[in-house]
């Protein structure tokens, strides 16, 4: 991690007048919904810990860069009280948007992060794929992330994973990870979900395990548990299918999550404190430095 200083020539809030101006926080979106999530919840605790008004900038979503996936704000599925900094726009002539960047080199936790700085406002870059970014402020964002009414209630498969004695979340992603942009990260392989399921009947009684997956067709065809097993389908014209696989995600006991921050916020939202979390013992494709500490130490790796 590194803090970098703006250039000179933004305007400093104490120099355009606003003595009373108070200090900000901008928070670069980044990826999908998961990564979003991570993003959202470094800028919260900063916000807190520094009383320091939380804004959220999503233009590098709209970004037509070659290789990566277009995205869109997501968080909209939560009912979160933020701002987006383009809303800010009319005050940026008054005052500097950002004073200093604070930039993730590699992934990890960086306590230097959520320390006081000297700076009006500053701006976070990055992916910050950490728990203890947020850990101390858990309740907080376990609350900020209840998802608005009606997302999980209008699937079919709500009620089979409430009465299910023990739902297993299983989340398959493969498609963008075979290749082009989640080529860093890598599809997890068969064998990973074959261990990860032999360890979840070891420790869990009557499982029933619901898998999630961008491929389902190739999940129906490839997975073998045994036990109860359901393959989660929506029709692709479903509205917010995204959120609706997210909510029923969250609401099962136990967990074989991906190497994917869409799984891993569905794993850690999980309500049950007796809860069975597996990850997969290699993070991306090739080892990074302080790619270990992305799962958190209470779930087991295979």
């Amino acid at each position: 991690m590194s803090i970098q200083q703006a250039p000179r020539g933004l305007s400093n809030p104490q120099e355009s007048g606003e003595d009373n101006a108070s200090p900000i926080v901008v928070v670069r979106l980044r990826g999908g919904l998961g990564n979003q999530m991570f993003q959202y919840s470094v800028g919260r605790c900063i916000s807190l810990k520094q009383n320091r008004e939380l804004f959220l900038d999503d233009s590098p979503l709209h970004l037509d860069i070659a290789g990566t996936t277009k995205r869109q704000y997501a968080l909209q599925v939560f009912d979160l009280n933020v701002k987006l900094l383009k809303d800010w726009q009319p005050q940026i002539s008054a005052r500097s948007p950002v004073e200093a960047y604070l930039l993730e080199r590699n992934p990890g936790f960086f306590q230097e992060v959520l320390e006081p700085n000297p700076f009006q406002s500053v701006c976070l870059q990055g992916f910050w794929q950490n728990e203890n970014y947020f850990l101390d402020i858990q309740d907080v964002i376990r609350d900020d992330f209840k998802l608005k009414p009606g997302a999980r209630e209008s699937s079919p498969y709500h009620a089979q994973i409430a009465d299910a004695a023990s739902p297993v979340c299983v989340h398959v992603r493969r498609k963008d990870y075979l290749t082009g942009e989640g080529s860093h990260l890598g599809f997890v392989g068969i064998d990973y979900y074959h261990r990860a399921a032999e360890t979840i009947l070891r420790q869990v009684n009557n499982p029933h395990f619901f898998v999630f997956s961008d491929d389902a067709q190739w999940c129906e065809e490839n997975l073998r548990f045994d036990g109860a097993c359901s393959i989660v389908r929506h029709d692709a014209s479903v509205a917010d299918s995204t959120a609706i696989h997210f909510a029923l995600m969250t609401m099962c006991r136990h967990f074989i999550a991906a190497n994917s921050s869409f799984s891993w916020w569905a794993a850690w939202l999980g309500a049950d404190p007796n809860k069975v979390v597996i990850a997969p013992a290699r993070w991306f494709r090739n080892d990074r430095p302080g790619s270990e500490k992305v799962v958190p130490a209470s779930w087991s790796r295979c």
